[in-house]
């Protein structure tokens, strides 16, 4: 696996000599660098934690972990919580998933990936997914592997409506994924 980004960690060319990344360090790179060059301006005080949360089978395990180890997100330490299957979630944990800055929604299942979306609505959540009509449920951000590269896609117009900054940076290095056929035009839920 490969990364078409140059957006820090994910570049090949900066991998150590006889070390392939795994699939899963790639994608967690690209999820720092996506909180790099976005803004969720205003985030709460400088005191408060930035919450990633993964719902759904974790594609990330302990690399995303140890990317966020000593890093922080605009001055903020971040935590990462997974809550496992979105169906099998009792309501106060679905709210307590929700309640995040950015969202690793790890579902295979359109239907409850369109719940889970629809349950978020405008809220300033970034959300990010692995399946390839993510941007047309209303996902913000598309992750895919296409020619043994991973890639992405961004939903800037669901991002702006939601009060969320993207950087020209992140927007150029973004590709359309052909899987998912051309980008929709209306704004999340």
């Amino acid at each position: 696996m490969a990364a078409t980004v140059a957006l820090g960690s994910t570049s090949v060319s900066q991998q150590k000599p006889k070390q392939k990344k795994t699939e899963a360090e790639i994608k967690s790179g690209l999820v720092v660098n996506f909180c790099r060059y976005l803004d969720w301006s205003p985030l709460p005080k400088s005191e408060t934690t930035f919450e990633i949360h993964i719902v759904g089978k974790d594609p990330l395990g302990k690399a995303i972990d140890e990317l966020y180890e000593k890093r922080k997100v605009d001055k903020h330490d971040v935590a990462i919580s997974r809550f496992g299957s979105w169906s099998a979630l009792a309501e106060p944990h679905r709210v307590r998933a929700l309640d995040c800055q950015l969202l690793i929604v790890a579902e295979s299942d359109p239907k409850i990936v369109s719940e889970i979306l629809g349950a978020i609505g405008r809220r300033q959540i970034v959300t990010v997914g692995f399946i390839p009509t993510f941007l047309h449920l209303g996902g913000d951000i598309e992750v895919f592997i296409q020619e043994n590269k991973v890639r992405f896609d961004v939903a800037h117009d669901h991002l702006k409506l939601k009060g969320v900054k993207v950087s020209s940076k992140l927007l150029k290095s973004a590709e359309r994924n052909p899987a998912s056929g051309p980008r929709p035009k209306e704004g999340p839920r």
